[in-house]
């Protein structure tokens, strides 16, 4: 991850945080604050999203939790209630358009790692 992205990053999570803080809905959410997303394999090509709904975000928590030894197990544990919760979403027509979920969204190889 390059400085520019986790810069951007920094600044996002920053923006959600103030979503959250202020009680608002993220679910189908269209970012204001965009991140600057990864430049390589793991997000470009079939594994592409977009960075103006909540899955890019998701992948970018699930990104820096995983790198860090310490929070792997934490990481797991988040990643399987976020699942719940991915697979559950309100009965919207579009709603997994809404997340930002591509078709291939659990085999997303961050989402994996």
């Amino acid at each position: 991850m390059t400085t520019k992205v986790l810069y951007s990053l920094v600044l996002h999570l920053n923006y959600v945080r103030n979503l959250c803080a202020h009680h608002s809905r993220l679910w189908d959410r269209k970012w204001s604050i965009r991140t600057e997303l990864p430049n390589d394999s793991n997000w470009t090509g079939l594994n592409v999203v977009s960075n103006e709904r909540p899955f890019s975000s998701l992948l970018l928590m699930r990104q820096l939790m995983h790198r860090r030894q310490s929070l792997h197990r934490t990481s797991e544990l988040w990643r399987n209630r976020v699942n719940v919760l991915l697979q559950t979403l309100p009965s919207v027509g579009n709603a997994t358009a809404l997340v930002g979920l591509p078709s291939h969204w659990e085999s997303h190889p961050v989402w994996v790692q």
